[in-house]
């Protein structure tokens, strides 16, 4: 009798100990069933290419036209900018002269190589001076890294005019100033900050400018303005390397040389068509000035139609894909929410371990909790588009609100290529597989009794243009300090200590944790591990400059143990 009792306790305790994976099994099978029936309902055959016909039929050549508030052409915003795109195009076209034979764009190809021995170099200086404990030779570190980063910055500087023809127009750029100049104005609705904002657009256009193949693909504007930045980077007094500096360097140079190798006839025919592009942009503006009233009337009315079918295309489905959701089970809700977010902003980009993107669900369920990310008014677009009804208890709905918040997330935004995937999401395996994934990352943090991550905001300055840090736009955050990755398996960690030991590794750089805890990054074997300073259990890298997060409440500045960046 004492053997069945026993028998049974440990049956109903392995039931229990499995309960909640089965449970969540469960519900990603019940997920999966509406998600389908959602993705048939709401992107049947032809949905697809009809957003791409209206989409098209907005972008046009894709000029950009600055309008006033009465929905007229600021006609004084482009006659201000028309001889500053004439010179534009003398200068794009003078750099076809500048780009060098096959023979000369492999020695520059070659001397590249000799950068990132500099770089170690400085690096080591900075590792040098970080771990010693003697003030001589902290000294002597400092002075050494000095001298050799002004040697480096004469090197860069030869090297850059070595490749102006792959440097942007009005070269050095300062993009963070006018990004943060164009965000006072943006936002405001009085004529005269209106008329302030289509300036200064209209100039960054100007500025944020590449060359690209015949067929539109392959643009080096993240190049081009990526040198921008680093260029003023370089040009500051630095006792050390700066990680940010290092980071861009190691970008860059991956991108000249990749440039470089295509060699001079397709780097001319990519200039050319810059020229060409840049030169008929100039004639459709100068042309829609100097036209009659009547053309100009025409063109902005077609400009304005295809606009409001765009747009009330999208809408609607957005205003059906709300009312869809909020009719099924809350967690049901949840789960799409978040998943669609990871989906459309993350990807695949953090790899297996996918912190990314489970910070990033945290990060939603923060503004589910904040009424100024979860409350939907007539500030947003979508509101128009949901019934009376919903209109007076979308309050009730803050989770669906996070998704739709305009401003927040640029793939919900209706005139974003991106927005197509919200109502039309990818259903091949590759995609499947990754919202699997996504649903089940959602469920472990909707899940979880406590959310010890306070982000509430996040960007990539990898994929800002110019690689401009967002720290100072968003002034009124504080930054979350950098962090580890997941612990290396113990076989690699003896591996990298024994490595580390013998000193044959790169060092990167160190950086501070919320904890105050010094963690060091090196490089072996072309991977980026951490440890924490003093011991030798290694953690695999996150990469600082991929994803930044920042939480609410003013910047605080930290007590610096380390030179760090």
């Amino acid at each position: 009798m004492l053997n069945l009792f026993f028998f049974l306790y440990v049956l109903l305790e392995g039931v229990a100990f499995g309960s909640e994976a089965i449970d969540d099994q469960l519900v990603i099978n019940k997920y999966d069933v509406i998600q389908k029936n959602f993705s048939n309902s709401f992107c049947p055959a032809g949905t697809e290419e009809k957003f791409w016909r209206l989409y098209r039929d907005f972008k046009g050549d894709g000029n950009h036209v600055p309008l006033l508030p009465d929905g007229k052409l600021d006609s004084e915003t482009i006659k201000k900018h028309l001889p500053e795109m004439v010179r534009k195009i003398a200068w794009i076209r003078g750099l076809i002269p500048l780009i060098p034979n096959n023979a000369e764009l492999k020695i520059i190809r070659n001397s590249i190589l000799s950068f990132r021995k500099n770089i170690n170099q400085l690096l080591k200086h900075k590792n040098d001076f970080n771990e010693s404990t003697v003030g001589k030779s902290k000294i002597e570190s400092l002075a050494r890294s000095k001298l050799e980063f002004i040697a480096f910055s004469e090197k860069f500087d030869a090297l850059m005019k070595r490749i102006s023809f792959l440097q942007g127009y009005l070269f050095p750029v300062d993009h963070l100033k006018w990004r943060l100049e164009h965000d006072l104005y943006k936002d405001k609705n009085d004529l005269a900050s209106i008329k302030k904002a289509n300036d200064l657009a209209f100039y960054r256009r100007i500025l944020e400018d590449g060359a690209q193949n015949k067929d539109n693909t392959q643009s080096d504007l993240m190049l081009r303005t990526a040198l921008n930045t680093l260029f003023l980077e370089a040009q500051k007094e630095q006792d050390f390397i700066s990680e940010v500096l290092r980071s861009d360097l190691i970008y860059i140079l991956d991108q000249i040389d990749m440039m470089l190798r295509k060699g001079q006839k397709q780097l001319i025919e990519r200039t050319q068509e810059w020229a060409d592009r840049t030169e008929r942009k100039y004639n459709f503006y100068k042309t829609l000035c100097e036209n009659s009233m009547q053309n100009e009337k025409q063109y902005l009315g077609q400009r304005a139609q295809a606009l409001i079918a765009l747009r009330d295309f999208v809408l609607n489905k957005q205003a059906d894909i709300y009312k869809f959701w909020i009719k099924q089970e809350d967690l049901l809700m949840k789960i799409f929410i978040i998943e669609t977010i990871l989906f459309n902003e993350v990807g695949r980009v953090d790899g297996a371990d996918a912190l990314e993107r489970r910070d990033i669900a945290e990060v939603v369920i923060n503004r589910a909790k904040d009424p100024i990310y979860s409350t939907l008014d007539k500030d947003d677009d979508i509101f128009y588009y949901l019934d009376d009804h919903l209109k007076g208890i979308v309050q009730n709905y803050p989770w669906a609100n996070v998704l739709f918040k305009e401003g927040e997330f640029s793939f919900t935004y209706y005139f974003i290529a991106g927005t197509v995937r919200v109502f039309c999401p990818s259903m091949n395996r590759q995609s499947t597989k990754l919202r699997h994934e996504n649903v089940k990352i959602a469920l472990d943090s909707i899940y979880k009794s406590e959310n010890n991550f306070p982000a509430i905001r996040y960007y990539s300055r990898a994929s800002m243009v110019g690689r401009i840090s967002m720290d100072s736009v968003w002034n009124t955050f504080k930054p979350i300090s950098e962090r580890p990755g997941l612990s290396v398996e113990a076989s690699l960690n003896e591996r990298l200590r024994q490595r580390y030991v013998q000193g044959n590794y790169h060092y990167l750089y160190h950086f501070i944790d919320s904890f105050g805890r010094p963690y060091k990054v090196i490089e072996i074997d072309g991977r980026n591990y951490v440890h924490l300073t003093g011991q030798l259990n290694f953690f695999k890298h996150r990469n600082p400059h991929l994803f930044k997060y920042f939480q609410v409440g003013p910047k605080q500045t930290s007590n610096i143990l380390l030179n760090t960046q």
